[in-house]
C-alpha cells in the first residue's frame, strides 16, 4: 500500500516535470510543479514512518509513547486521537534521523549548514506562499524560485538515496556478524 502510494506520486512528479520542461514559463505548471514536489516529499516520509511503526507493531524495534505519535502525526487524549503536525522542517529531520536510529541502528543528522538545507528551508516558505496565498503575486513563481524548488528537490533525494543506501550497507554488516558469532558458537560446541 504504502509504496503504490509513493509510486502514484512520483508518476504525478515526472508528468508535471515533463509538461515543466515543454513550457517552463507557464506560471500554473510552476504551481503545479512546486505541490506536486512536496506531495512526493511528504508522501516518502509517511512511507518512511509507516515503516518504522510497523517494525515497531511487529516487534523488531521499539518505540517511545512520543516516537509513535511523533511519527504516525497523532497525539493521544484520553479516549481520542487527534492529528498533531510538525513544522515540515522538523518532519523531515525527525523523520530521516528516527530512520537512521532505528532501521539502520546509527546516529544520523542532516547538516543544516549546507546550501542544499537552507534551499530547502527556502522552498518550504515558497510552498507555504502557493498554499496560503493572500495577494494575486503570491501565485507567481520567479525563475530563481524554480531553481531553489529544484535544487531543494535534488538535495531532499541526494540525501535521502544515501541515507537509504547506508541503511542498506550498516544492516548487510551486522547481519554478517550475527552470522560470524552463529558460526563462531557453533564451531565451539
Amino acid at each position: 500500500k504504502q509504496s503504490e502510494l509513493f509510486n502514484a506520486l512520483k508518476n504525478d512528479a515526472v508528468f508535471v516535470n515533463n509538461l515543466l520542461k515543454q513550457d517552463s514559463n507557464n506560471q500554473y505548471l510552476r504551481r503545479i510543479f512546486i505541490k506536486t514536489t512536496f506531495s512526493v516529499i511528504e508522501g516518502y516520509l509517511n512511507v518512511l514512518n509507516q515503516s518504522v511503526l510497523d517494525l515497531h507493531k511487529y516487534g523488531n524495534i521499539q518505540l517511545t509513547k512520543q516516537e509513535i505519535e511523533q511519527l504516525a502525526e497523532i497525539q493521544e487524549r484520553k479516549d481520542k486521537k487527534i492529528p498533531k503536525f510538525m513544522p515540515f522542517n522538523k518532519k523531515v529531520r525527525f523523520s530521516l534521523e528516527t530512520y537512521a536510529r532505528k532501521v539502520g541502528e546509527f546516529e544520523y543528522s542532516i547538516d543544516t549548514d549546507t546550501t542544499g538545507w537552507k534551499n530547502f528551508e527556502a522552498s518550504i516558505l515558497i510552498r507555504h506562499r502557493l498554499t496560503h496565498p493572500h495577494k494575486t503575486e503570491d501565485l507567481i513563481i520567479r525563475e530563481d524560485e524554480l531553481g531553489i524548488i529544484l535544487d531543494a528537490s535534488n538535495w531532499f533525494l541526494d540525501i535521502t538515496t544515501n541515507l537509504y543506501k547506508k541503511v542498506g550497507e550498516e544492516s548487510t554488516r551486522q547481519s554478517l556478524e550475527r552470522i560470524k558469532k552463529a558460526r563462531a558458537n557453533n564451531a565451539k560446541i
